[in-house]
């Protein structure tokens, strides 16, 4: 049963099962199409969540849980919100996550209200999530305000909002040889939602939302650490 009302039709469901989650996930996502198709150094992501988890951590679309579960033991979290859209990644990164905080899955919709008490959070971690999201109502990351609100709505005062997301354009947005080949494919299957996601939107929405704001851009990808 979702946990904030009707799910959003999604293209996406095979992708995410548990079956691809454990054994294609990391080698092809994480490590192929991460450097090489969208230009980002893992290393930026590992010291993204070194940089934001929190003791009470919200993570939304936890993909195989590949960054959390590689987070130093004096960084993890204690209590740690599983959020996504599709059951098999919650499945996977409960799974793999259990053993090292109290886990809480949330099958649930990112861009409707969290089932999550205001100011409850520590942190909160979106990483290459948003351009999977689809725009409501506007085009673009302005369409996908709602998950940057409901990560301020979320966090207590100080908390931090961390993240990466693959841009189509805007200012210092590098695409790599293979990059806009495959991104036009895969908005063409559904699985991205980004062809008018650019840095100038999504640094607004996030300077509309948190205090201080830092976003670095490496190749195609947009990382931001945000506080509220």
């Amino acid at each position: 049963m979702p946990d904030n009302g009707p799910l959003p039709p999604s293209s996406n469901g095979r992708l995410y099962s548990p079956g691809n989650l454990r054994f294609a996930y990391t080698p092809l996502v994480i490590r192929l199409s991460h450097p090489y198709l969208w230009g980002i150094p893992n290393a930026v992501l590992h010291r993204l969540y070194r940089e934001c988890v929190g003791r009470h951590h919200l993570e939304v679309g936890p993909g195989n849980g590949h960054f959390l579960r590689r987070l130093p033991q004096f960084a993890r979290p204690e209590v740690l919100h599983l959020l996504d859209v599709h059951p098999g990644p919650l499945r996977v990164a409960e799974a793999r996550l259990r053993s090292e905080a109290s886990v809480r899955t949330h099958l649930a919709d990112a861009l409707a209200p969290w089932p999550v008490e205001p100011g409850s959070l520590d942190s909160v971690v979106a990483c290459m999530v948003m351009h999977t999201l689809p725009s409501e109502d506007v085009p673009g990351i302005r369409g996908k305000a709602a998950l940057v609100a409901e990560a301020a709505r979320a966090l207590r005062f100080d908390g931090v909002f961390g993240g990466a997301a693959i841009l189509a354009g805007g200012a210092g947005v590098r695409p790599t040889r293979y990059g806009p080949r495959a991104m036009d494919n895969y908005n063409k299957r559904g699985w991205f939602d980004n062809t008018a996601d650019t840095r100038e939107d999504l640094e607004a929405v996030l300077r509309g939302h948190f205090r201080r704001v830092r976003l670095t851009l490496h190749g195609s990808v947009a990382v931001w650490r945000a506080v509220r």
